[in-house]
């Protein structure tokens, strides 16, 4: 069964509940719903991190999704699903991980 497609207004966070927004990358001319498609890979800017690792605040910055759909492409670049996981990036290499919390569910692929 697919997994619906990501669209400019779906919300992801990281794992410490921080939303993050501002896709890197979208199809030019795919929308759903009037909305641009995420095209892969992509990152998203966090938000509002409230990470501390021993005493230090380590905040997420950045979200970063590479892989997409195996069968639907926009824009020659595989389409990101909600399925999809990211790495949470900030001030260490990798922080977590990031996921949606809401997506467009009108539209699936695989």
């Amino acid at each position: 069964m697919g997994s619906p497609i990501v669209t400019q207004s779906a919300q992801p966070g990281c794992d410490h509940q921080a939303m993050a927004s501002s896709p890197t990358r979208l199809a030019s001319r795919v929308k759903i719903g009037g909305e641009s498609v995420v095209i892969t890979p992509a990152q998203y800017t966090v938000a509002g991190c409230p990470l501390v690792t021993g005493n230090s605040p380590t905040p997420c910055a950045t979200l970063s999704f590479s892989s997409g759909a195996t069968r639907v492409k926009a824009d020659s670049s595989p389409v990101l699903l909600k399925s999809g996981s990211a790495m949470a990036i900030g001030p260490l290499p990798v922080q977590g991980q990031g996921r949606f919390k809401q997506t467009q569910t009108t539209v699936s692929a695989e």
